[in-house]
């Protein structure tokens, strides 16, 4: 279960920069 949520963890981590790019361009186009 502790190996599970770090590997949520983790993936957060690479997901989250990925999910700001996209909030700063849709807020560019709109």
């Amino acid at each position: 279960m502790n190996y599970k949520k770090n590997n949520i963890n983790k993936t957060l981590i690479l997901i989250y920069p990925l999910l700001a790019q996209l909030e700063e361009q849709s807020t560019v186009v709109v």
